[in-house]
């Protein structure tokens, strides 16, 4: 499962965001400060789940009469987290490489 999150995630950028976005609201479980903390609207922290939601065909969270994170979601997270965190080193990598030759073009 998780070679299945590092191939979809890279290809497409939404995936990533949603993921990242899903993570952290289901480590809050409180949508209005999750997207406060990430300074985006809780109407789209909202959108980003319902896709998830729709691309896994899957509820992710109860809503209702509080927040909590549905088996699926649980499941999500645990696999989610792994390529997020690879995702973020290999971007330290790739900024580091292109400052390292900023600094090697001006020598």
């Amino acid at each position: 499962m998780i070679q299945f999150f590092a191939s979809e995630i890279r290809g497409n950028q939404w995936k990533t965001n949603s993921l990242h976005y899903f993570a952290e609201a289901a480590k809050e479980l409180n949508f209005t400060k999750t997207a406060k903390r990430l300074f985006i609207s809780q109407q789209n922290l909202s959108h980003h789940i319902a896709r998830l939601e729709e691309y896994f065909e899957v509820q992710l969270f109860e809503r209702k009469p509080w927040l909590a994170l549905t088996y699926a979601g649980e499941v999500l997270l645990a696999y989610a987290e792994w390529p997020l965190m690879y995702l973020n080193r290999d971007w330290k990598i790739i900024n580091l490489i292109a400052f390292l030759g900023v600094i090697n073009s001006n020598l």
